[in-house]
């Protein structure tokens, strides 16, 4: 990356975990693997100086999380808009960033409709001083920043 990312922050709703890079300017959103990340090679030494101190507060992040006992989940419907505007198919709801701007647009736009069994998704807002963990106890979620 040449320039600074816009936004950095580790989401912990992937399994494995990912730092999360969001360039300036649009650009692609890269993601890089915690677990390759303990490598520290110079590249990583650079994205820790990132991480540290080139966060930009301003932007706002929006987090979908699943705040009752029972665990994250999207409805069929909710899965099909999801796919829709992300230009994805075969998708599996575990494997979708919760800050994904297309999550976060089809929880909006469908509400309780997006909810999948057990579930009950709520957005929280969130400015990226630093990264966010997303904490589970029998499905029910809590954000950390």
């Amino acid at each position: 990356m040449t320039d600074a990312p816009e936004r950095i922050w580790l989401d912990h709703s992937m399994s494995p975990v990912f730092y999360v890079f969001k360039p300036p300017l649009g650009g692609e959103t890269e993601y890089v693997r915690a677990d390759i990340v303990a490598g520290k090679d110079a590249k990583i030494a650079d994205l820790e100086l990132q991480i540290a101190g080139l966060l930009n507060g301003t932007q706002q992040i929006e987090v979908v999380l699943n705040k009752c006992y029972g665990g994250f989940g999207l409805s069929e419907k909710a899965l099909k808009l999801y796919e829709h505007y992300s230009g994805k198919t075969n998708v599996y709801d575990c494997n979708i960033p919760r800050h994904s701007e297309h999550l976060v647009r089809v929880v909006k736009e469908l509400s309780d409709e997006a909810n999948g069994d057990c579930a009950q998704l709520s957005i929280e807002t969130i400015t990226p001083d630093s990264p966010y963990i997303i904490y589970e106890h029998d499905g029910k979620e809590r954000l950390e920043y």
